[in-house]
């Protein structure tokens, strides 16, 4: 259904906008059927605006279906946000992980709008921390003439093309879907849904968090609930306080074995003389606002690989939602003793 909907506007928009002033059945696949189809398909939450444009008063040189996560935009004006961009020529269409152009227009001189827009292109590319299969980083071809035909093709954090002659199955189209809202939700984390401040984004923060996480001692907590943490000085002003302290705690509770499989090795920290692992909150610290007490508690915080740590973020959504029940499913009486409850689908919602 997905595929043949995505061959549908190849197929029949460059004719049907030709018709000046006429909206055809393609106008409302892609305003309608496609967002719908794809919300559905990837069973994305009511946390994302899935729309699609193909003109107002005139049809667009380049339509587009875009899944905008609210708490960074609602639309593809500001913000970043995943869109599939169909080639003006109609030879295939795009999915990508996209600056919005607008915000730049208005904000700078024609001259340097489009290099403050790729500088912060690159700059949320940066974010990433694992290569994504398939995708490509950079700039695109649309083939546009407009103004803003060219800020999409420039806007690029990173996508993947499809060529009208070999679009693949509903699943590889889903799973490839899934793959970025991964990388859109890790971008955010570090990021944030300030785009004119990225640049001023440190990099290198999760890796010295990680670091500093196996050099600390461990904590010695209380029983039961705990108060929340302070917010950290940001930009954002969503950051939560990670104690890295408690986070050392859950690697040696966990015998600094990877939870998800305890065979993965890494390699001997030099800090702990221990297998190196990375700790990980189970309920993300930007939910901390939706609860009376602390989730950066050892019972929060998993110790896995690098890499199974990277699974959690951007694995195919099936195989993420086996990984979170296991954990909850072994953490939610932890969790409650410490005054946090969350059922699995909340769980859930917060990563897919």
């Amino acid at each position: 259904m997905l595929r043949e909907l995505f061959e549908r506007v190849l197929n029949e928009y460059q004719d049907a906008s030709m018709q000046s002033g006429k909206k055809s059945e393609v106008f409302f696949v892609i305003t309608k059927q496609l967002p719908e189809t794809i919300k559905k398909s990837a069973t994305i939450s009511d946390k994302y605006n899935v729309y699609g444009r193909a003109g107002a008063g005139g049809w667009s040189e380049v339509p587009f279906v875009a899944v905008c996560d609210l708490a960074i935009t609602d639309n593809t004006r500001n913000g970043y946000y995943i869109v599939y961009l169909f080639d003006s020529k109609a030879q295939g269409f795009y999915l990508s992980l996209a600056v919005g152009w607008d915000q730049f227009d208005k904000k700078y001189p024609a001259k340097i709008a489009r290099q403050h827009l790729q500088q912060t292109a690159a700059t949320l590319e940066a974010c990433l921390r694992s290569d994504l299969p398939g995708f490509q980083f950079g700039s695109i071809d649309l083939h546009g003439r407009t103004s803003r035909a060219k800020g999409y093709e420039q806007g690029q954090i990173c996508s993947k093309y499809y060529d009208a002659s070999s679009i693949p199955n509903d699943i590889a189209l889903i799973e490839d879907l899934q793959i970025l809202i991964g990388a859109y939700s890790e971008i955010k984390g570090v990021a944030g849904n300030d785009i004119f401040n990225v640049k001023k984004i440190d990099l290198d923060k999760e890796e010295r968090f990680q670091d500093e996480v196996n050099d600390a001692e461990p904590s010695h907590l209380p029983d039961g609930p705990l108060p929340i943490p302070k917010r950290g000085k940001s930009s954002r002003g969503t950051s939560w306080n990670r104690d890295r302290t408690i986070a050392h705690t859950a690697l040696i509770n966990a015998e600094y074995k990877c939870e998800c499989e305890p065979a993965h090795h890494t390699f001997i920290s030099g800090k702990t003389g221990k297998m190196f692992m990375e700790a990980h909150h189970l309920i993300p610290m930007e939910y901390q606002y939706q609860f009376s007490y602390s989730i950066d508690i050892p019972s929060n915080i998993l110790c896995l690989c690098p890499n199974c740590h990277r699974k959690m973020h951007l694995a195919e959504s099936v195989v993420r939602t086996e990984m979170f029940n296991q954990f909850y499913e072994k953490r939610i009486e932890n969790l409650r003793s410490r005054g946090i409850e969350i059922s699995f689908e909340e769980l859930l919602s917060q990563y897919l």
